[in-house]
């Protein structure tokens, strides 16, 4: 055992006995003699994030700086609580809150599913709760979809489920694979678009795609009571209501 791999196993002696900031002193010595080892960067960002946790300490950049340099090297762990951090509903010690920044975490989190999966499921989960919360409901079905499929709860993909049309919901349920979704999003002309001062907009489909459905209306405002049950998504709401009326009169 060299001196790094010492200090990084006294640090994960003091870590397991919640001593984080003596934890955080061996890992970032482990570091500075192994600059290139992704698991001593984590240690040390982990034992630092802990400390703003647990103990809301002012180390908050120390733990981001650590973390995004153990992400750099390919460390999923690292890329799952960077989104965490940046998450507006959790981590809530943490200040900058910032959901594109969550979402990009996440992201890279499932772009090292194939050396490190364990963060999958809840990293998919956050992911779509995210797509939801900022009005790309056919997203956030199609990330919980796949949360739920990877052995989280179906309870947010029930939700999301629930605003879309039969149609989306059997392409979104053909789904075996992450690397589908750009294009059954596609295939099923994805509404939300994004807008310069962060609120979102319906789309329309365009207009050789477009089809007319006859909707049965007690089925419609089930879905429309659905809809409103959900928490937020005013704009989302508030479009849907136009768009339903426009059908309703053309």
């Amino acid at each position: 055992m060299n001196k790094a791999e010492e200090y990084n196993a006294e640090g994960l002696r003091a870590f397991g006995a919640k001593k984080y900031e003596e934890a955080a002193d061996y890992f970032c010595k482990a570091v500075s003699m192994d600059e290139k080892n992704a698991l001593y960067s984590y240690n040390a960002g982990n034992s630092y994030c802990r400390m703003v946790l647990e103990k809301n300490a002012d180390c908050q950049d120390q733990a981001i700086d650590y973390l995004l340099k153990s992400a750099e090297l390919g460390n999923a762990a690292a890329c799952y609580i960077l989104g965490n951090i940046y998450n507006p509903r959790l981590y809530q010690n943490f200040r900058g809150k910032d959901i594109p920044k969550a979402k990009e975490f996440y992201m890279k989190v499932i772009d090292l599913r194939r050396t490190d999966s364990r963060y999958l499921g809840t990293a998919l989960n956050n992911l779509g709760c995210l797509c939801g919360e900022t009005g790309s409901l056919q997203q956030a079905a199609c990330y919980t979809y796949l949360a739920w499929k990877s052995g989280q709860p179906r309870v947010n993909y029930d939700t999301y489920r629930s605003t879309l049309d039969p149609a989306s919901i059997v392409a979104i349920e053909s789904i075996t694979d992450i690397s589908q979704v750009d294009s059954i999003l596609a295939s099923i002309h994805a509404p939300a678009v994004s807008r310069m001062d962060g609120d979102t907009a319906f789309s329309p489909a365009p207009a050789a795609a477009q089809k007319k459905h006859i909707v049965d209306e007690a089925t419609l405002e089930e879905l429309m009571l659905k809809l409103n049950e959900l928490v937020g998504l005013k704009n989302v709401k508030k479009e849907v209501n136009s768009l339903i009326n426009l059908v309703r009169v053309s």
